[in-house]
């Protein structure tokens, strides 16, 4: 039960964190074009490089002053997405609202916006979340719904801080806060050279992230000093994990 709770207990960290930084990202102009993520990714910008240990009391605290709290809008997929996606839109809720409970004093009014896991649904609601007033977006959840997001808000200096883990996205007002495929693809094969394990096998589901998964494990094993041996993709379905085969 123990390492049930710490595990569950890890997003939720995260998400608090994220939730100071979007009080100091409203606050924060970006240059189009450049990569940007929250301390992941390999290229920080100002923002990224900064934890949330490092934002001063004056720097959150300046970006929610009114009465009612900074407004932050939450973007998830709602129940009209993909499956499990309703689950997962009430854990980002609940992680959320126990995140801004241990911000004190600081005031945010959080709006959720249901996206429907579709990019054209996460544009409307991140204009109609502009329209109501809010001043940061957490969310959405699936990078082409982040993209979408971030264009339409772009030219109202809002900027969405998604939960995606693909770079490709980030960069103008886009920022991604999952892990990206590289840097923990790094991470593992250098923990696996030091203990002796230098041949790697890739196994990969058959989509689009899959296969983006599967060439930066490649990239970032063999710059850790390691060599893949195999690889072998799978349907992303328990029965297609099952029938997975290994192609040397």
């Amino acid at each position: 039960m123990l390492s049930f709770l710490n595990r569950a207990c890890k997003p939720m960290i995260r998400l608090g964190q994220a939730v100071v930084l979007t009080l100091a990202a409203a606050c924060t102009t970006q240059s189009p074009g450049v990569q940007q993520s929250m301390g992941f990714a390999t290229q920080p910008t100002t923002l990224a490089a900064q934890s949330s240990a490092e934002l001063s009391d004056d720097t959150v605290m300046a970006a929610a002053t009114s009465e009612s709290g900074a407004p932050v809008a939450l973007l998830v997929p709602g129940a009209g997405g993909l499956p499990g996606d309703d689950l997962l839109s009430r854990e980002l809720q609940n992680a959320a609202r126990l995140a801004i409970s241990d911000l004190g004093n600081v005031r945010i009014d959080l709006r959720v916006y249901e996206t429907s896991s579709d990019p054209a649904t996460a544009q409307a609601m991140a204009i109609r979340a502009a329209d109501e007033g809010a001043k940061i977006i957490l969310g959405p959840l699936r990078a082409q719904e982040a993209n979408a997001a971030g264009v339409a808000v772009a030219g109202r200096g809002i900027n969405v801080l998604s939960f995606s883990n693909n770079p490709d996205i980030a960069g103008g007002n886009v920022f991604i806060l999952g892990p990206t495929f590289l840097n923990t693809a790094k991470r593992l094969g250098r923990y696996a050279v030091r203990q002796g394990q230098g041949r790697m096998m890739i196994v990969y589901d058959k989509s689009t992230s899959g296969e983006a998964g599967r060439a930066a494990i490649d990239a970032g094993v063999r710059s850790a000093g390691a060599s893949v041996v195999a690889a072998g993709g799978y349907e992303l379905s328990q029965n297609g994990i099952v029938a997975a085969r290994i192609k040397e």
